[in-house]
């Protein structure tokens, strides 16, 4: 008996998650207007920081939100680099909006999704937070 469906997870097989991540990091303080520059930090050194705390308040998703993981790293981050601003929550708010629009492909996705799509059936699985995986829960800030 042949395969008739193909699940695949969908962070870091089908969707690169750190690009995306990357993307939400970086877009939110843009559109918060915090400076990296001013404060003369680099992305790269941002980025560092920002993962090791994210990295670290992630491990306790069972006991917070999204909302406040990514406001405790920020906050975390911005203290560390010692960068002044109100826009924690700002912040926050604009990474989960950009993260949950954000679909950077890994190599060769579209190719390969052709090619099984006309022999098989394709799923997504995955176990991300709902609220990010579902088009009219995206925007809800729990």
């Amino acid at each position: 008996m042949g395969y008739k469906a193909i699940i695949f997870d969908l962070d870091n097989t089908l969707l690169n998650f750190e690009l995306c991540e990357r993307q939400a990091i970086l877009g939110a303080l843009e559109d918060c207007a915090v400076s990296l520059d001013l404060n003369g930090i680099s992305e790269t050194i941002f980025l560092q920081v920002f993962e090791t705390y994210n990295s670290q308040y992630w491990r306790q998703r069972e006991t917070f939100s999204p909302s406040e993981l990514i406001k405790m790293s920020y906050r975390s981050t911005l203290a560390q680099l010692d960068i002044k601003t109100e826009q924690i929550s700002n912040l926050s708010q604009s990474f989960w909006r950009i993260f949950n629009h954000s679909g950077v492909m890994e190599p060769d996705v579209n190719e390969v999704l052709t090619v099984l799509a006309r022999n098989y059936r394709l799923a997504v699985i995955t176990n991300g937070f709902v609220s990010a995986q579902l088009t009219e829960n995206a925007s809800c800030w729990n």
